[in-house]
């Protein structure tokens, strides 16, 4: 053996091995952090897709990941990074649609991502407010936990829409949303915040149990099946009563490209494809026709527009309900009632107005940096208070594409007499992703909330028929040109919402309880 050899292997015996071991908190705390984020990625994608796709069983699992993560945080600065991460993770997913609308009205794809990205992140706000609560609340153990968390989720789905009567927010979403044609039909009663209440909290109970394993938590789940079995059972005994009266309609669908519609060169092709499918009426028997929002090829104020579709009423020998923007009174979106004579007997102009697409917010400020998507630039909001159209002994409530969303609309309107719904909307904005079936799903919901029929005609998006528990009886498929017959009475339901909003009331006694109690003990 060599020297060197010897003395390396003398140092080698001699040496002591140094190892560098974390202490095991550390090792734990990663570890949760770990399985925190995969639980938010779990439980985004998961909403996302129950969302998109309509898988509904997904609704009544995705949040158990997330939930089970909020319960066991005890820094406030982790409930706010939650927050944010879930909320932008499933808004980017939920509103992915923003990026190719955007392109085709002309913004830039860097512009497009940095838009969807900037509203995911200001939506995600939503769930700052929802999960504060719960954490204040702990303390006191799952059933309070768990009603908490049900309770502050509703409230903020309320008032998410009740803002936009004097600001403006994006309700796009609401978590019974992706109970569509499923638990669609107990919205009668409870209306949408009554199923948002009950899924959160069956899911916030359970992920309380995995640990805890209460009896109380066993409770509250059957309480949640109770009060949806409970409401099913109470809708088939009231609804479903249908009256002699009957009126015969047909929706057109004529799929015009909003992005081509204004250029000159094209409207001999829009009038072709419209003219072609009034033709098909004539000899229908038809009581109304509903065109969608913004089809028509031209403003309805203009002489040449107005004369070309008088012929084409007349020719059906119907009343017609027509989209159109107009310069009447101001620079409106408007539909207007057409007797078979040819004449305007009515008129509605859009009360909400899509931020961005048809007026900019915060005008002072941001009109000097942004503009509206559409090329007819921006539109003056219509009067709250509006008519509603009057068809025969038909009381007809109207809305108007982005209108859809708020329930207070349609609950207004049911109370003041509506027979059915007719929504009208464009849908040529969302190209094709699956923003038209989430527009779709929302009108839905509006029909099964009011246990009313509606109509729902979109030019290049889903027209169909909707029957009052929220049912699609006959659509289109996406940007199909064609048109769609249906025959609908009245009905016997008088409920306006008595009880629709009993679970805000629920919650709010709930949280001011915990509260008071809080401030006791």
């Amino acid at each position: 053996m060599t020297p060197v050899h010897a003395a390396a292997g003398k140092n080698t015996k001699n040496a002591t091995v140094k190892t560098f071991d974390l202490p095991m908190s550390d090792i734990r705390e990663k570890a949760n952090k770990i399985k925190n984020i995969l639980f938010i990625l779990f439980s985004a994608i998961s909403l996302s897709i129950s969302y998109n796709f309509n898988v509904s069983i997904l609704g009544w699992l995705a949040l158990i990941p997330l939930f089970y993560s909020l319960k066991n945080e005890t820094k406030f600065k982790k409930i706010i990074f939650i927050s944010f991460s879930f909320g932008s993770i499933f808004y980017i997913q939920a509103l992915y649609w923003i990026i190719p609308t955007l392109q085709a009205g002309g913004v830039n794809i860097f512009l497009s991502i940095f838009a969807l990205l900037l509203l995911s992140l200001t939506m995600s706000l939503e769930f700052i407010f929802i999960f504060a609560l719960p954490f204040y609340f702990n303390h006191f153990g799952c059933p309070a936990w768990s009603l908490t968390m049900a309770s502050s989720w509703t409230l903020i789905e309320f008032l998410k829409i009740q803002i936009n009567k004097f600001a403006v927010w994006f309700p796009w979403f609401s978590l019974a949303y992706t109970q569509n044609n499923n638990l669609m039909p107990y919205t009668y009663y409870v209306g949408i915040y009554g199923i948002t209440f009950i899924m959160v909290l069956f899911q916030a109970s359970i992920a309380y149990s995995i640990e805890e394993r209460k009896k109380t938590t066993l409770k509250i789940i059957l309480f949640s099946l109770f009060v949806i079995s409970s409401s099913y059972l109470s809708k088939k005994l009231v609804l479903n009563s249908p009256s002699q009266e009957k009126i015969k309609i047909a929706i057109i669908q004529p799929s015009v490209d909003y992005y081509k519609k204004w250029d000159l060169n094209y409207f001999n092709e829009i009038k072709k494809d419209i003219e072609t499918l009034i033709s098909s009426l004539e000899d229908k028997r038809i009581d109304l026709v509903i065109w969608p929002e913004n089809a028509l090829p031209g403003w309805i104020d203009d002489k040449d527009v107005f004369s070309w579709l008088v012929k084409l009423v007349k020719k059906t020998k119907a009343y017609h309900i027509v989209g159109s923007v107009s310069r009447i009174d101001g620079k409106h979106v408007s539909a207007f009632l057409i007797s078979p004579d040819g004449e305007i007997i009515q008129e509605y102009n859009k009360r909400i107005l899509v931020p961005f697409g048809e007026y900019v917010p915060l005008r002072n400020f941001l009109a000097r940096y942004i503009d509206t998507i559409g090329k007819l630039g921006e539109f003056e909001s219509g009067n709250e208070n509006q008519d509603l159209f009057k068809i025969k002994n038909f009381k007809v409530g109207i809305s108007i594409c982005y209108e859809s969303i708020f329930d207070f609309i349609f609950r207004n309107e049911k109370e003041n007499g509506a027979d059915f719904f007719v929504n009208i909307t464009n849908d040529g904005w969302y190209l094709n992703t699956r923003a038209p079936w989430q527009h779709l799903t929302a009108a839905s919901f509006r029909a099964s909330e009011n246990g009313i029929y509606l109509a729902r005609a979109a030019n290049n998006g889903i027209s169909a028929f909707i029957s009052p528990e929220g049912k699609i009886l006959e659509k289109t498929s996406l940007n199909e040109k064609t048109i769609i017959i249906k025959e609908i009475s009245k009905t016997n339901n008088k409920n306006t919402g008595v009880f629709k909003y009993s679970f805000i009331y629920l919650s709010l006694i709930i949280i001011f309880s915990l509260i008071i109690a809080r401030i006791i003990l």
